[in-house]
């Protein structure tokens, strides 16, 4: 009798990457982007309650390395087969700045303004970390390659500066060793890792100093999982409830890895904890992800960049200016509420920033992509 316990495939995909296979998204992918985007949210939020105190989230830092993961997939499977020469590979850099770039100024313009606000007050500003000099870098996205020192705009975007040179160098390596991909992902993590096992004493819990590192390490991570995925995609079948149950025991395997691996030597093996994850659900075969594949949990992805970038900011304002006036009330409801206004904020930085700057740097990459030299 055939029906839910069938087998089932997962959709055709041309592998050659033409326009309409481009535009194929990993949809529980994306939906898990934006989970983990809230879960590192309430990482910053330091109201006391049964959410802080547990230990999943104190340690939801490490999401960034599942972040980095899935760019290293997605990026390969959008890019891999379409850079191959120099006009290729502009259009390429053109879109990826085109989409971290902007709202990366748009944040810092809001934390420069709030430092601002500070000379109207008669107090001390921009100075140290937040001296004028310092916002230069951040600029030109090099404030997370350890050699500017810190700064202290938004926090966060370190990761932004270390993904973006990742792509330029994602982009090289595939002009070079295409043909040897599998071993470059496996050359680049492997250094990578052991740089950072040498030279962190917090794991993987590492940003403007050996932040690069961290991105390479995860983001070749992820291309090798596309390389895994594409070799064997199509010949997997996997029956509804037995994808339920390998992504079952993922998740729960994520989540006992975050909740023990703190900032201790268990903590490098962020990469290699994510990427079977994401492999699997890249299949979306299972229950689990069928329910990423609803509207709440798109719109979660969607709008993940943005959450990612602006909780920073407003966690500062809960932190500093409301949950010390609220000591009266369940920290748990306040931390709902900051949530609330995360994704609200976030929503509106998708809509008025994002989704706008993004159009234009699109259309600049399509006028180079056309142009004829």
């Amino acid at each position: 009798m055939q029906g839910a316990e069938q087998a089932e495939r997962v959709r055709p995909v041309d592998l050659r990457l033409t326009p309409a296979a481009a535009s194929f998204r990993f949809g529980a992918l994306d939906a898990w982007r934006g989970v983990a985007a809230l879960a590192v949210a309430l990482y910053r939020l330091q109201a006391d309650g049964v959410f802080y105190a547990l230990p999943f989230v104190r340690n939801s830092y490490l999401f960034v390395d599942f972040f980095f993961v899935l760019s290293g997939f997605v990026i390969a499977y959008a890019y891999l087969g379409k850079l191959t020469d120099g006009r290729s590979t502009a259009v390429f850099a053109i879109r990826r700045f085109g989409r971290v770039w902007p709202l990366h100024i748009a944040m810092l313009l809001a934390f420069v303004a709030l430092e601002a606000s500070h000379l109207l007050r008669g107090e001390a500003a921009f100075q140290g970390a937040k001296a004028p000099w310092t916002i230069l870098p951040e600029l030109a996205l090099l404030h997370g390659l350890g050699f500017t020192g810190l700064t202290d705009w938004n926090s966060p975007a370190w990761s932004i500066s270390t993904e973006f040179w990742t792509y330029l160098i994602f982009a090289a390596v595939a002009l070079s060793f295409r043909r040897q991909m599998a071993i470059a992902c496996f050359t680049i993590v492997t250094f990578s890792m052991a740089a950072l096992v040498a030279l962190s004493p917090t794991g993987m819990d590492v940003t403007f100093d050996y932040g690069m590192l961290r991105c390479l390490a995860g983001f070749f991570a992820g291309v090798a999982t596309f390389l895994v995925w594409r070799a064997i995609h199509e010949g997997v079948a996997l029956k509804r409830g037995t994808a339920t149950a390998l992504e079952c025991a993922a998740i729960l395997a994520v989540i006992a890895f975050v909740s023990f691996a703190g900032i201790g030597p268990l903590s490098f093996a962020a990469p290699l904890v994510f990427a079977p994850a994401v492999l699997l659900f890249a299949f979306e075969a299972g229950a689990l992800s069928r329910a990423m594949l609803t509207r709440p949990f798109q719109a979660l992805g969607e709008w993940s960049y943005a959450i990612y970038m602006t909780a920073y900011f407003i966690a500062l304002f809960f932190n500093l200016k409301l949950v010390p006036r609220l000591e009266g009330l369940p920290m748990d409801l306040v931390a709902v509420a900051y949530l609330a206004t995360v994704i609200i904020a976030s929503w509106l930085a998708f809509r008025l920033i994002e989704t706008p700057t993004r159009r234009f740097f699109n259309a600049r990459a399509a006028r180079v992509q056309r142009a004829r030299f």
